[in-house]
Formats: structure tokens, sequence, C-alpha cells
């Protein structure tokens, strides 16, 4: 499936990233509960701006259930 979602933040809501620290989550926004990774985006040392990518709950779940059925009759 596709990215649900992109964006790019002002280096201050996810305090890891801004840190300087790539990071991952699970966040309720406009979509719904996501799951996204957050990185920085940096101008020599200094983080000038944080990129988040992620997909929805549900979209992840939806695309796992196959799997773990797979997984469950191979077990």
């Amino acid at each position: 499936g596709a990215t649900a979602f992109l964006v790019i933040l002002d280096p201050g809501p996810c305090a890891p990233a801004a840190n300087g620290a790539a990071t991952t989550e699970t966040y309720t926004g406009t979509l719904g509960p996501s799951v996204r990774a957050v990185v920085p985006v940096r101008d020599g040392t200094r983080v000038v701006a944080l990129v988040a990518v992620g997909r929805t709950v549900e979209a992840v779940s939806r695309a796992l259930t196959p799997q773990l059925a797979i997984v469950a009759v191979a077990v």
C-alpha cells in the first residue's frame, strides 16, 4: 500500500527527532491513529525541520492480517 501522509514539521513537536535522532511512534492525527517515522532535516549540525511519513493503524492492520494467517498456518 501507499504512504498515507508526508509532513514537514517545525522542529518542536517530536522531541527525539528535534534532538537529531530518527524515531518511530504511534500518533493520533487528523487521519486517526497512525504509525509514523520522523527524521530531522539538518543545516550543518542544526536541526531546521522534521519530516514525518506514515500510515494509518487501520491500513497497517489490513496489510498485516493476511500475513498473520500465513504465519499461523506455517506454525
